[in-house]
């Protein structure tokens, strides 16, 4: 998944849970910022130590395996069932790591993640959560399971994740062809709908605010919301290239339109440098090589510091979880 999903939509889920405005920003801040927080960043504190930050993405698949193993299967590839991802697959091939959707690992994640309170862990495991949807089949280690050979890119570039797929698991009104799996053709509206269904419930379960009978009646809604926004933008701007601008296009304005009938307000813009730029700050501005400082003294109540706080707690969370799983199968 992208912008789309991590952050819009799931702002736009947020507020249907019963999140207020800005607490949906905050996990749909931190949903996508699990993308664009791909820095190692060494922050010199005024006591001699360091602050090290814990990057959540990797887009050089030629990273060391130890790195980018320790990214992948925590906030984008959550090792799934078996079993299920066996039957699946044409080959019928098994492998611990292969995501399958709403995974029990996934489910741990997100009810541990709730039971924390905490906006930002709750946003980075709503990214892993909802990616089992998008990620399906495929695994976070580099590994001939993943391989397509359907393209010459395919030849060139390490079978990590959907390396070999491109984007196509992740554009939300794609329909595209997965040759590993014994039924192709692959629908990401219908993909993308169960993940909306799931996070909502996930959210308004949590909260308590809903009856469960409001909360299936918002699930229900979103699922199918989600289903005719995305497939209707194919209709609406056919599939070409040209017309992708198009599709986003209207897809934003439905974004925009529904956030603003639930809360009267349009979805935020969405800025990567935000959050950094607010808590920290080269030592000598125009220095390339100057040391990263703290901007204010207070710089342990920045969304800056609070994300990568969650972040390496939910990569301990995740990591025990896999050990544990590895150690069973």
């Amino acid at each position: 998944m992208n912008i789309e999903f991590h952050y819009h939509l799931t702002y736009i889920i947020a507020l249907l849970a019963g999140y207020r405005p800005d607490q949906a920003y905050t996990v749909a801040y931190s949903s996508q910022y699990v993308d664009d927080n791909v820095s190692l960043i060494t922050v010199e504190q005024k006591d001699g130590s360091s602050y090290f930050s814990c990057p959540t993405q990797v887009y050089c698949p030629w990273y060391s395996a130890g790195f980018t193993h320790t990214v992948y299967p925590v906030y984008h590839f959550l090792p799934g069932d078996v079993k299920q991802s066996s039957r699946m697959r044409r080959d019928r091939k098994r492998h611990p790591m292969l995501v399958t959707p709403n995974s029990k690992l996934a489910q741990k994640l997100m009810k541990w993640a709730l039971s924390s309170d905490d906006l930002y862990t709750i946003g980075i495991a709503s990214h892993a959560f909802v990616d089992t949807w998008a990620h399906q089949n495929f695994a976070g280690t580099q590994d001939s399971i993943n391989s397509m050979n359907d393209n010459w890119l395919s030849v060139l570039t390490p079978n990590i994740g959907h390396a070999d797929a491109l984007e196509k698991p992740d554009l939300i009104s794609n329909h595209w062809v997965d040759s590993r799996l014994k039924v192709s053709m692959i629908s990401n509206p219908h993909r993308f709908s169960k993940a909306a269904k799931a996070l909502l419930k996930c959210y308004a379960t949590n909260l308590g605010i809903h009856s469960g009978k409001m909360i299936g009646k918002r699930a229900k809604f979103i699922e199918k919301w989600v289903l005719e926004v995305a497939s209707f933008s194919k209709r609406f701007a056919p599939s070409l290239q040209s017309s992708y601008d198009l599709q986003l296009q209207y897809r934003m304005n439905m974004y925009q339109h529904l956030a603003l009938k639930i809360s009267n307000a349009l979805v935020p813009e969405y800025n990567s440098q935000q959050w950094a730029e607010q808590a920290i700050r080269k030592k000598y501005r125009y220095y390339p090589l100057s040391q990263i400082i703290w901007r204010h003294a207070n710089y342990a109540k920045s969304n800056w510091y609070a994300f990568q706080q969650a972040a390496k707690s939910t990569k301990r969370f995740v990591l025990h979880h896999i050990e544990v799983k590895q150690q069973v199968n």
